[in-house]
């Protein structure tokens, strides 16, 4: 039996989506996971999909500065350790 990774992504569809203005909905959509349940629970994903959510997040941020920008924002808020990564 192969066992997949998951890998959560909870970070990017709450966090910095809200954070780049960006539909956490329409960034999923764009990464072809649409059919995802998002909400309460802890969003899980392969690590494909894991990067197809954060090039979808890059392909929709209106923002040339986004990377300093996002990064500014986090560092102003609580110590998340997966950005640190």
């Amino acid at each position: 039996m192969i066992r997949r990774e998951l890998y959560p992504l909870t970070m990017g569809t709450e966090v910095a989506c809200r954070i780049l203005g960006i539909d956490p909905g329409s960034m999923l959509a764009r990464a072809g996971l649409a059919g995802l349940a998002r909400g309460a629970g802890d969003l899980r994903v392969t690590a494909s999909q894991y990067f197809d959510a954060w090039n979808a997040m890059t392909s929709l941020v209106d923002r040339q500065d986004f990377v300093v920008y996002l990064g500014t924002n986090i560092a102003r808020g609580p110590v998340i350790p997966v950005f640190f990564a």
